[in-house]
């Protein structure tokens, strides 16, 4: 007990982990559900999981963006090139973002054109159950700390990029549960439903990320105005 205790303390006195640790965590996991997508895209040869295990590839290397600028502003001594940095950060992960939130259409697509008729099997079912379950959770309580804080952009935006997670596995889990358990007349009516609710799924993921990033973008302008020159 006294040895995780004093594991704890030190990783909290430690300003980058302390700070975001949680975050780090957050991407490790994403990472590593990138990687079971592409297992099971090999395994059973459905494009649908490869295109959602280079979505959430992609997600963490949003992230890792993120979190490489952040830990060069916490050793950063000048102001300005801290702000120049933040800002030049937010920009090309906002932008990013965008992009691959919008290459999430290709696996809705063959969802939707009935390409993804593959089992995956009750583990990959339990397995996405649990990486929503996570998702959701984490999101919520990083919602409500967040709530009446006044926070940066970027740690703003990693909040962001989690609620986009949470959505997409939300719409991963669901696809799963209907090809795993879902036989004849009931699978055909559920894949409708999927369709209907991918799709919403999918219009709010970009409103999100659009509506985000330009809120974000006149906040900023107001804050900090024109970008200043460094060095």
């Amino acid at each position: 007990m006294k040895f995780f205790k004093q594991t704890i303390e030190k990783y909290r006195s430690r300003p980058f982990l302390g700070k975001f640790g949680g975050t780090v965590w957050s991407a490790i996991v994403t990472a590593a559900f990138a990687a079971y997508n592409v297992f099971l895209g090999v395994r059973t040869g459905g494009a649908w999981f490869y295109g959602i295990g280079i979505y959430y590839a992609l997600l963490t290397c949003a992230r890792a963006a993120i979190l490489l600028s952040e830990s060069k502003n916490l050793r950063e001594q000048n102001e300005e090139n801290k702000i120049t940095r933040e800002k030049r950060t937010f920009r090309r992960v906002a932008v990013f973002t965008v992009l691959i939130d919008l290459c999430i259409a290709a696996p809705i697509a063959m969802m939707t054109l009935g390409k993804k008729n593959v089992n995956a099997g009750t583990i990959a079912a339990i397995t996405m159950a649990a990486y929503t379950t996570y998702k959701i959770t984490a999101a919520i309580v990083r919602f409500n700390k967040a709530k009446n804080r006044a926070e940066r952009p970027c740690i703003k935006q990693l909040r962001q990029i989690g609620v986009s997670d949470a959505l997409v596995s939300v719409l991963s889990l669901q696809n799963t549960l209907i090809s795993v358990f879902s036989q004849g007349d009931e699978a055909r009516k559920m894949f409708t439903l999927s369709c209907v609710s991918s799709a919403a799924i999918y219009i709010f993921l970009i409103a999100l990320s659009v509506t985000f990033y330009a809120r974000e973008r006149s906040e900023q302008s107001e804050r900090f105005g024109k970008t200043p020159k460094t060095e």
